[in-house]
């Protein structure tokens, strides 16, 4: 907006005249210093041009810097005004310029902007004042009857009224976009907050997952230490003492894990399911099911049912929840389109990918990434060392995950 401001004072320096003063009350005001202004400038009328051209640079650059530095441009504004005893004129352009940088500052910060306001409806009232028709709107009684106070009201009215109106205007639309940036902040800020609170709800899950199959494993750990010295009476007392250290270690390290279940588990006491079994692959197909009777089209690939039945509890309880919030997205998204569920198996790794026709006239913003389901839909699937894919490519939107089944791999990296 500087730029575009300066370049019509600029503009209007070139198209516009000097102003003589002469003959105004300016003028009379200022005739004691018309001597020294000579002697300064030699009494040359080129001088008075040249000055009169650089004041009119000067105010030109105080548009440009209005917005960086609004006292500085207000000072610059004024400048060109302190020429007026030594050239005898002005320029029209001097009071655009005022009236640009109010505008310009105003439109940042209306506070500062009281300066460069009380300087342009200063020489506002000034102007109005001089007996120079070229500062009249539009009333020919100026051009043919003289300069009279009818057309001086006239003038102030109008001028002050561009003042106001030209003012208010910037503040208005720099409050706008102030509010909304603000309120793009504030949206961006609850996104974000939203995506944190996703993510950590999910990890607390997935650690109270993890502890359930570790605390399975070390309580097998426990008791085949315990037993071994009962199932295997001669092995002799070295035996004995590293299978009783073993059981301790391992009493000592389930402990631990049921202490952090319960701060886990603090904030989800109210909530049954938090303490239901978890689903395995093997539920998938009762939640296909499920699906279904709600209405949903929903086919399974050949040897999903397969594959469902063979894989282990962490990686099948994973794929679950991400088949349970593809079904949702596609229900929520692309309603009575028809979905294709596919659970694959191939050596160590585990794969789910769905598939759903994008509904027409819809976009597929589901595929964005950013909902809490699918949030927490990837950190289940990383957090197993896995990978996630959602996007929609040739009208059709997928989403692909894949889990390494061999856990200790995993651990070990």
């Amino acid at each position: 907006m500087p730029g575009l401001l300066a370049l019509a004072v600029g503009e209007l320096v070139v198209l516009t005249p000097l102003i003589p003063v002469v003959g105004t009350p300016v003028g009379y005001a200022l005739s004691g210093l018309r001597g020294p202004a000579a002697w300064i400038l030699g009494d040359r009328r080129g001088g008075f041009y040249a000055l009169s051209a650089l004041a009119s640079i000067v105010a030109i650059a105080g548009v440009v810097v209005a917005r960086r530095f609004p006292a500085l441009a207000t000072v610059l504004v004024i400048l060109p005004f302190l020429t007026i005893p030594m050239t005898d004129s002005f320029q029209r352009a001097w009071l655009v310029a005022c009236l640009a940088v109010a505008v310009v500052i105003s439109y940042d910060a209306p506070r500062k902007a009281l300066p460069a306001v009380a300087v342009t409806v200063v020489v506002s009232v000034v102007f109005a004042t001089l007996n120079v028709y070229e500062l009249v709107p539009s009333h020919p009684s100026a051009t043919i009857a003289g300069y009279n106070w009818g057309d001086r009201f006239a003038t102030l009215g109008t001028y002050l009224g561009v003042v106001v109106v030209a003012v208010g205007a910037s503040s208005l639309l720099g409050f706008a976009r102030r509010t909304r940036t603000r309120s793009d902040a504030a949206t961006e800020l609850m996104q974000r907050a939203t995506e944190v609170e996703s993510a950590a709800a999910e990890r607390a899950r997935l650690a109270r997952d993890l502890h359930d199959v570790v605390a399975h494993h070390i309580s097998l750990v426990v008791a085949r230490a315990d037993g071994a010295p009962f199932q295997y009476p001669g092995i002799d007392d070295d035996a004995r003492t590293v299978l009783k250290a073993i059981g301790e270690d391992a009493r000592g390290a389930l402990g631990e894990l049921r202490q952090v279940l319960a701060v886990l588990r603090r904030s989800e006491d109210a909530d049954p399911a938090t303490r239901a079994p978890q689903p395995t692959a093997a539920d998938t197909l009762a939640l296909v099911e499920q699906a279904r009777e709600a209405g949903q089209q929903v086919t399974l690939a050949e040897g999903t049912s397969d594959v469902a039945a063979s894989l282990p509890v962490p990686a099948g309880y994973a794929l679950y929840r991400a088949a349970q919030e593809a079904l949702t997205n596609a229900r929520r998204h692309a309603p009575n389109q028809p979905v294709e569920l596919a659970l694959t198996r191939a050596g160590d790794v585990a794969g789910l990918t769905v598939t759903n026709p994008v509904s027409p006239g819809s976009a597929p913003t589901h595929g964005d990434g950013g909902g809490r389901g699918l949030i927490g839909m990837r950190e289940r699937v990383e957090a197993l060392g896995g990978a996630l894919a959602v996007g929609a490519s040739d009208g059709v939107f997928r989403v692909v995950a894949t889990i390494p089944l061999d856990l200790q791999a995993v651990i070990s990296r």
